[in-house]
């Protein structure tokens, strides 16, 4: 501040004629130094109640501190009557200070937010339509430009054609004669179009909507632009459009110009998304084949096959023709791999088939497999979602040395419960328990991922399969597909390089394993998957496993048979029609009552368990008032036959001596058509 002062006469409507005095500082500086000084002076006193004269001295420190200093002067301001004003008036001219000065000219901007200088949020008639006519000149302007543009017309005329034709309430002959408008207008320049924002979706619009005619014609007036349409971010969803609603000579057509230009596409972020529809969805086998042959590099992209005929694509029968080739081909392949997975197209189909090519190709404990496995390693979980990328996964843990499979493990790890219930993927799981020699680690990976999902996994037809793994085994029960067990004969193969435990003994390693869990989960899900039918096999094969007793205890197993004999019970003296015993529950109950596997080969029970499990005891415990009600029922008439053909436990004598007395019931329900009191009056 200057020192001089500044009076301050202020614009005030009063009620009244009251006074008010105001003090103004001349220096806020003195005053801070004035605060400062009281601070410095308050710590030399010492205010003890103790001294009576340290606190007078108080007192008259503060009196003296309160009198006004002679800089500050004391002024008066009246204020003014209602409704009167006073002008803001500054008499200083300290430093920093500019009187304001008249000035004709208007700041920028001002013009429609104030009508009048000095009369802010005021806008005057005037200023109104200057803003119009501003707002007017900006549209023309805007109008200019669009008409100035190369095919402004097509364009104008296009977008409004467009948009009737995209009504739902438009009618079908009208869509016609549009559409025909619209072909009339591009005819010529469809070229042009393709590759802008707006016009390329005017062009897919008659592709969408237009008749066989007009689709031919657009396409074959692209003809020789499909690479470059696919590379553009507009332009690859007509290409796209015209594969779906093109004729088969039409996606010969467009197929044919990604020949020899595979290598370079699948690197575009856009480009690589086209091609990989060309090659899933709508290229023939033979297309396909050159298409992939070109991975194996520069010489296939060139001498290509013109006449799509005795192409194969697998390098062993290419290695096998042209063996000194093969040092070339298997670089020039990883290389490319190399470069493909970097850029993230890893997922798409035709990478995994040239993947599987190298990888089933490659000599185990070679760099072959080493570089190829460092650059995949950690983006395993990407391709297991189509059948070679499985087949790829699979010779990736077969292949990996101890070190690399604990990093395709933990890669793998978040998405194993997705991946055991794909239909290609869980094959890729099955070889992961079958390879890995650090059991520990292996169970540890999974158990943690599929314990939380149990449920989900145990009523899955293919979840159930990486989740009973590990207890069953490559068994036909679980694995039905004939084919899938040749994939994993196949891994043993390589495995029997790359690993060193016993098969056998790291089957019961992930046994002993799994389990215990399965079984916690068991008894507090068991009502769940009583009713389900792979829930029922699920229950099976836990309950039956040959290493139960050795991973369990016999009171976690009789807890399960009590309350699965419970429920079985109460579901068959339900009145509901709803909670009858349905057939794969009365295949579970007869099961267990068995106590193994029926073999249809040998027509006779396979028991896994000596002694059995003792389910028929439990059983029979919880019905046996109602024996005679279950042996002339439809539904329960073959879990008696269960429990007789369960071999030796305490009470079985008391049911033959039951059945025996019922024999006539018996006679008369097998005579009704109940085939089980047929079966059980052979058995007595």
């Amino acid at each position: 501040m200057g020192s001089s002062k500044r009076k301050q006469d202020v614009v005030i409507s009063a009620g009244d004629d009251r006074k008010k005095k105001v003090k103004t500082v001349k220096d806020s500086g003195k005053d801070k130094k004035e605060k400062k000084d009281k601070k410095h002076d308050k710590d030399d006193f010492d205010y003890s109640k103790k001294d009576k004269k340290d606190k007078k001295d108080k007192k008259d420190y503060k009196k003296k501190s309160k009198k006004p200093e002679a800089d500050e002067e004391e002024s008066e301001i009246e204020l003014a009557p209602k409704g009167a004003e006073v002008e803001l008036t500054f008499d200083g001219s300290g430093p920093g200070y500019k009187p304001l000065e008249d000035s004709d000219e208007e700041m920028e901007g001002d013009e429609g937010e104030a009508g009048e200088k000095g009369t802010p949020g005021v806008a005057l008639p005037g200023n109104e339509n200057k803003s119009r006519e501003a707002h007017a000149a900006q549209k023309k302007a805007a109008a200019e430009r669009k008409a100035a543009k190369p095919n402004a017309d097509i364009l104008i005329r296009g977008k409004k054609v467009w948009e009737q034709i995209r009504r739902k309430d438009i009618k079908k002959e009208e869509k016609k004669t549009l559409i025909a408008e619209l072909c009339d207008l591009m005819r010529g320049k469809v070229k042009e179009l393709v590759f802008k924002h707006d016009a390329s979706r005017i062009v897919q619009t008659v592709v969408k909507y237009g008749d066989k005619t007009q689709r031919e014609e657009i396409a074959k007036e692209l003809k020789g632009t499909y690479a470059d349409m696919a590379q553009s971010n507009y332009g690859r969803y007509l290409a796209e459009k015209i594969m779906h609603y093109g004729s088969a000579e039409i996606r010969s057509m467009v197929v044919k110009e990604f020949y020899g230009q595979v290598r370079k596409l699948l690197k575009h972020k856009a480009a690589s998304i086209v091609l990989e529809d060309i090659y899933r969805e709508y290229a023939t086998a033979p297309q396909k084949a050159i298409l992939l042959r070109e991975f194996y590099g520069v010489e296939f992209a060139v001498l290509k096959n013109k006449n799509e005929e005795d192409t194969t694509t697998s390098l062993a029968a290419i290695f096998e023709k042209e063996p000194e080739k093969r040092p070339i081909i298997m670089k020039s392949l990883l290389e490319l791999l190399k470069s493909i997975i970097e850029k993230d197209a890893i997922f798409y189909t035709i990478t995994h088939k040239a993947m599987l090519e190298y990888i089933s190709n490659a000599r185990p404990g070679t760099t072959e497999t080493e570089e190829f496995l460092d650059a995949i390693k950690e983006q395993i979980h990407q391709i297991p979602y189509s059948k070679d990328g499985a087949h790829v996964a699979m010779y990736c843990f077969a292949h990996a040395n101890a070190k690399d499979r604990k990093v395709l493990l933990k890669t793998i790890k978040p998405n194993i419960v997705d991946t055991a219930m794909h239909k290609q993927g869980y094959v890729a799981l099955l070889t992961a328990l079958d390879v890995t020699d650090d059991t520990k680690l292996s169970s540890k990976t999974f158990l943690s991922e599929l314990q939380p999902r149990f449920v989900d996994l145990a009523l899955h037809p293919l979840g159930r399969i990486a989740l009973l793994y590990p207890i069953v085994g490559r068994s036909k029960r679980l694995l039905n597909d004939p084919s899938v067990i040749k994939l994993l004969t196949e891994m043993d193969e390589i495995r029997s390089k790359t690993s060193k435990k016993d098969t056998d003994l790291r089957q019961k390693e992930l046994a002993l394993a799994f389990l215990p869990v399965l079984i916690k989960e068991l008894k507090t899900e068991i009502t769940t998957l009583f009713t389900d039918p792979y829930g029922t096999l699920t229950i099976f094969e836990i309950l039956l496993s040959p290493h139960l007793r050795e991973a369990t205890t016999v009171e976690e197993v009789n807890e399960v048979l009590e309350v699965l004999a419970d429920l079985a019970v109460t579901t068959v003296n339900s009145e509901e029609e709803e909670k009858k015993l349905q057939p794969h529950t009365q295949r579970l109950l007869k099961g267990l009552c068995q106590g193994g596997h029926f073999d249809f080969k040998t027509k006779s029970i396979l028991r896994v368990l000596d002694p059995a499990i003792g389910f028929s005891e439990v059983l029979y415990g919880k019905m046996k008032k109602d024996v005679m009600k279950w042996a002339c029922d439809a539904e329960t008439s073959f879990i008696i036959v269960g429990m007789l053909e369960g071999g030796e436990w305490n009470g079985r004598e008391d049911l033959l001596k039951t059945l025996k007395k019922g024999k006539k019931d018996l006679e008369k329900k097998s005579e009704e058509g109940v085939k089980g009191a047929g079966v059980i009056l052979k058995m007595l």
